[in-house]
């Protein structure tokens, strides 16, 4: 419709999406965090279970006896 009825310039309209999706994109690789099983997977336990207890946090849900049953499964003795 812009280009019927406004504009035959489409460039600084398609380019204004195209950077946004750009920044966009950027945005969610720096500041997602990391899945807590690729975190557990790779050995990094520490780091996954903080980010499970973030994530237990957040959702309002107490879960330190599941994160404490989790290192029985991480160092069996």
């Amino acid at each position: 419709m812009y280009f019927d009825f406004i504009s035959k310039h489409y460039l600084y309209v398609s380019s204004i999406g195209f950077f946004s999706a750009i920044i966009s994109a950027l945005g969610t690789l720096f500041f997602l965090a990391e899945s807590p099983l690729w975190q557990l997977k790779m050995g990094k336990h520490e780091e996954g279970k903080t980010t499970i207890r973030n994530m237990c946090r957040m959702n309002g849900v107490e879960a330190e006896i599941e994160i404490d049953e989790l290192d029985i499964l991480l160092y069996p003795d």
